[in-house]
Parts: structure tokens; C-alpha cells; sequence
């Protein structure tokens, strides 16, 4: 789809065959601009000037028009926006999945493709590009995009390359007589450090040969990098120097201003991935930011979707009514499992754009018989949307994995183990197909069956340790106490293994006797994962057991910390302080 124009994969999925079509190979006209018959025609009645769009059915704005007035640091839009260009380029430029492969022009990205969010491992909590994540949803980030600004601004797409040279094309907007200087950027002119792009726009690269800005466009923040363990381009470029040093060099520089940061969602973001006992308020305050931008608001609304409680869900649905449709599609996509979610997403079920009611269709597969009987008939339509969206990648294993979830969550069992097996022929080490269909098996009863798909699948991949945990608790049922436990072993001693496999393998190795092997492991966990409820738990419990109540009130106290309005954590610290 993004190297070449009208692209169709035709994948057969009983054959395992793709008879792939494109118009052309390469980005053509019809790439941006639509259909181009009628433009055929238009050219040969004599190219009339005075047709709009010269025949294409999607016209793309022309650059905007900025004005730099006189004694102003920065240009100002005089023109009207032009969204609609964004997700023009977003098909191509942006990290996404195609949904739909019938793309009309001028809709919205969201109907056609599901936008990556910055989400971890894809994006720094800040919103800095991580893993390879091309434009779009940095630039959404930018004061650049608030003010209006759009691709074509800065970038020629005929052409192919920018509108102009280094800091000259900085300058069509920004008065170099400002920024530009020393006084501004505090480097030698003509230097590198002097460069506009290497302190707003520092660069990463991938695959060894590909280096890509970042287009976010942010104001370094080193005070960030110091809290969070986020990059800053400072440092980036003084490599021998730590994130301290640069915001003290940036508080030297700008006074009590460097002082006064905006606020910023790095907190959030952070403490949303975390678990952190602060999350939940910080993430309802960033949905709530209306000057945020909406990728990350529709970011922390997906997060704030595992945390319970009225203020949670009252921002939740309001999130769900936000104008921006990243805002919407994040807070749909985050509320799979939250306990008012039949509630909070029968409206969304007929959403203007088709991801979002896909995401709400998934959703409430399991809970369809506490719908009205209006939402009923949404979801028949939503469920629809959700299908052809996991059909349009249909060579891929984690489209029929998520099929047969969605039968298994709708309680037709029979469907969901077909889907599963059809991605398996996919990829016969897929981890999500094999792992769901093993506990699919499970609940009818058919562990040998289970333990069969679990073996293959692990003789075909390199991503063992899930498919080990379930195989280790699937023999904890059979009574195979020893191979259970190196199967276990296996999972939880991975590089960063998931806490739920430590957690299971710490429980098993105390049930073995080990109890002081199993704390090791659960405050190793712990340091990685410092609010995981689960280890937190059992770490009160074993270390009360075999080192005193003392050494156990930590553990405790966090646990109370995580929810103060949690009974038992706070009766299990007084028992313990009582103990002591």
C-alpha cells in the first residue's frame, strides 16, 4: 500500500494464495488524489483551468499560507486547516494496520486503518519515537499540528524533498533573527549543534541504514530525562554527559523560566504503564487536558480503561464523546475488560468511524445480553466491522488469533478453535492462536488435546516463554510435578519475563519448598515491575512466612499505598504491625 498506488493483496486464506494487484507500481497520482479517469477525460477536452481538482476526486489543499509579520518571533495561519491532507498521508506515513482495503480519499485514517497509539515498546513515555513508528503519530504530538501546520508545508510531494535547506526552512516560520543565534541555541553558528533539527527534531535510526526525525517537534526537556529516563537531544549529542548536567545547563541558560516547564503527560503516560499508585488520578487529568493533543489523550483514556472507580468511568465516557476520533478510538479500545463496559460503549457501537465501533463490538461480544435492543442491532453492524478488519490482514496469524477470540468471547466455542487452528496454519508457532486454543481446550475439558497444541507450537518459534507458562500450568492439572516446574522455570527466567510468569513460578517453587528461592525471584520481578499487584501480594505473604512480620511491613504498605481504599491490605498491615 505505501509504494504502490491502489493496491489490492486478494489473499485467498483457504489456498494460502495471494493474487496481489496494484494500478501502478509506485506512488502515482491516484495514490493522493483518488480515481483519475475522470481526469483522463478532463485532459483530453483540453485540460479546461477552471475545473476544480482538474477531474481527481480528492483535490489536496494547497501549503498553507503562514505570515510572518514584522517584529514577531513566529508566523501565524491566515488560511483555513487541512486535516483531511494528514490522513491522506497518515495511509503511508504512519505506524498502522490496514483494516479496509476499499480506502475512499478524503475519509477519515481511522475508518480504514488502526493508528498505533504510543503505546510501549513504540514510543517513550514522553512521546519520543522508540521503535520505528514514521511520522504521523509523532507530528500529531507538535505545536506545529495545534497551529495548523501540515505535511505539504514543509515538504514538497512532488518533488520529493523539503521546501528548503536547514535552518532556511525553520526560518519561512520562525524569525531567524531570533532563533537562529547563538543567544537561542547556544552553539556556534554554523555548527552542528546550531542545527534547528538536532535539538527539536533529533534523529534515530533503524535497520542500521534508515535514520528518521523525529516529528514531534518538542522543546528539549533533559528535566524529563532526569525523572522518567527519557532521551533528550542534548545528551543524545553529548553522549559522554548525564541528563543532569544538560538541565542544569538548560536552568543556567533560561533562569526561573527553564523553572516553569509546562506540564507535560511524561507522568501520565509513565505512571499509566506502570501501575503506579498515582495512575489513575494522572491519567484522568491528561483525557481531560483539551489542549493536549488527541493521540495522547486517546492514550491515556486506553490506559485509564484498566482502572475502576466512578471518576474513571465518568472520563471514560466522556472520552467516548470526545470530538477527536483518536481520543474515541483509544478510550474503545482500552475497555475489553472493564466492568462498566456494556454501559460505558453501547453508544459507540454506531460511531461515525469504523474502528472505533469495531473496538466496541470486541468489547462487549461477551456481555451482548445486557445491550438495549437498539444496540442489539449496532452490534450486528459493529461485529461486522470488526471481522472485515481482521480479514483484511488475513495472512497474518494474529487475524484469525483475534477471530477466535472474538467467537470465544461471543461463547461459540466450535468457531473460535476453527479460527485458532486456521492461524496455526498460518504460522504454526503463533503464540496467541496456540496459547488461547490451549485454554480454549481447557474449558471443555480437553487438556491432551491442549498439551499437543502447546508442544508444536513450540517447536516452531523462538518465543517460548508463553507458551512454556501455559504448558507448565497445564501439567500442574496432569500432575506432572517436575517437568510443570522447569516449564515454569523456563518462562519466568527470561529477559524481562512477564511478572504473571514469575508471580506463577515463585507460587510453585514455595510450594516446593523453596520459599527463600521464590522471594528472590519475586523481588527481582519486583524492582522491574515496583507495582504489580500480584507480587506485592504474595511477597507480603511468603515473606512474613519465612523471614517475620518485620521485613514483611514494606511490602505491605505498598500494597496499601497501590489502593488505600483496599480493606484487606490495610487490615493485613495493622495484623502485621500488631505482629511486629
Amino acid at each position: 500500500e505505501c509504494h504502490s498506488t491502489d493496491v489490492k493483496k486478494n489473499f485467498d486464506s483457504d489456498a494460502l494464495r495471494y493474487s496481489t494487484t496494484a494500478s501502478e507500481h509506485g506512488v502515482g497520482c491516484e495514490g493522493c488524489h483518488g480515481p483519475g479517469s475522470a481526469h483522463a477525460e478532463w485532459a483530453a477536452r483540453g485540460a479546461d483551468r477552471g475545473v476544480r481538482g482538474a477531474g481527481f476526486s480528492h483535490l489536496l489543499p494547497k501549503p498553507g499560507v503562514f505570515e510572518l509579520r514584522p517584529g514577531e518571533k513566529n508566523a501565524k495561519r491566515v488560511d483555513a486547516s487541512a486535516e483531511s491532507e494528514l490522513d491522506t498521508c497518515a495511509r503511508c506515513h504512519s505506524r498502522r494496520t490496514t483494516t479496509d482495503e476499499e480506502y475512499v480519499h478524503g475519509k477519515p485514517l481511522l475508518d480504514t486503518h488502526r493508528l498505533a497509539l504510543l503505546d510501549e515498546p513504540l514510543y517513550f513515555a514522553d512521546g519520543q519515537i522508540r521503535d520505528e513508528v514514521f511520522e504521523h503519530g509523532s507530528f500529531l504530538q507538535s505545536r506545529m499540528h495545534r497551529m495548523g501546520v501540515v505535511c505539504t508545508d514543509c515538504h514538497d510531494p512532488h518533488q520529493g524533498g523539503l521546501r528548503a535547506e536547514g535552518n532556511a526552512l525553520c526560518a519561512r516560520c520562525h524569525a531567524a533573527s531570533h532563533y537562529d543565534q547563538v543567544s537561542h541555541h547556544r552553539h556556534a553558528i554554523g555548527s552542528k549543534g546550531a542545527q534547528c533539527v538536532e535539538c527539536h527534531m533529533p534523529e534515530r535510526t533503524y535497520m542500521v541504514v534508515d535514520p528518521r526525525r523525529d516529528h514531534s517537534i518538542r522543546v528539549p526537556r533533559p528535566d524529563l530525562s532526569v525523572l522518567h529516563g527519557t532521551p533528550n537531544a542534548c545528551t543524545q549529542c553529548h553522549v559522554d554527559r548525564a541528563a543532569k548536567w544538560a538541565a542544569d545547563a538548560v536552568v543556567s541558560w533560561r533562569g526561573d523560566k527553564a523553572l516553569r516547564q509546562p506540564d507535560h503527560w511524561t507522568a501520565a503516560i509513565a505512571a499509566g504503564r506502570s501501575g503506579a499508585p498515582n495512575a489513575r488520578s494522572l491519567l484522568i487529568e491528561a483525557v481531560r487536558r483539551s489542549e493536549w493533543p488527541g493521540i495522547v489523550r486517546g492514550t491515556a483514556a486506553r490506559l485509564l480503561g484498566a482502572f475502576d472507580g466512578e471518576d474513571a468511568r465518568r472520563e471514560l465516557a466522556a472520552a467516548l464523546r470526545d470530538a477527536d476520533p483518536v481520543v474515541r478510538f483509544g478510550a474503545a479500545s482500552g475497555l475489553f475488560e472493564h466492568e462498566g463496559r456494556a454501559e460505558l460503549l453501547a453508544a459507540s457501537l454506531a460511531d461515525p468511524v469504523a474502528n472505533v465501533r469495531a473496538d466496541a463490538a470486541f468489547a462487549l461480544a461477551d456481555c451482548v445480553e445486557q445491550l438495549s435492543v437498539d444496540a442489539k442491532q449496532a452490534m450486528v453492524l459493529a461485529a461486522n466491522d470488526h471481522e472485515r478488519g481482521q480479514r483484511a490482514s488475513a495472512e497474518r496469524d494474529w487475524a484469525f488469533a483475534n477471530l477466535g477470540l472474538f467467537a470465544a468471547r461471543r461463547g461459540d466455542a466450535t468457531q473460535a478453535e476453527k479460527l485458532y487452528r486456521r492461524a496455526l496454519v498460518a504460522d504454526p508457532g503463533s503464540v496467541r492462536a496456540a496459547t488461547n486454543l490451549a485454554d480454549l481446550l481447557r474449558e471443555v475439558e480437553r487438556d491432551e488435546d491442549g498439551e499437543r497444541v502447546l508442544r508444536d507450537a513450540l517447536a516452531c518459534t523462538w518465543e517460548k516463554a508463553p507458551l512454556q507458562h501455559a504448558l507448565g500450568l497445564l501439567l500442574v492439572r496432569k500432575g506432572k510435578h517436575e517437568e510443570a516446574l522447569s516449564m515454569l522455570a523456563a518462562a519466568a527466567s527470561v529477559p524481562d519475563a512477564f511478572p504473571r510468569h514469575v508471580y506463577v513460578f515463585a507460587v510453585a517453587l514455595a510450594g516446593d519448598g523453596r520459599i527463600e528461592d521464590a522471594i528472590a525471584r519475586l523481588e527481582a520481578a519486583q524492582r522491574v515491575a515496583p507495582w504489580n499487584r500480584e507480587i506485592l501480594e504474595v511477597l507480603v505473604t511468603f515473606t512474613a512466612k519465612a523471614r517475620g512480620a518485620i521485613l514483611a511491613i514494606p511490602w505491605a504498605r505498598m500494597l496499601v499505598e497501590l489502593d488505600p481504599a483496599d480493606v484487606e491490605a490495610r487490615e493485613r498491615l495493622r495484623e502485621l504491625e500488631s505482629a511486629k
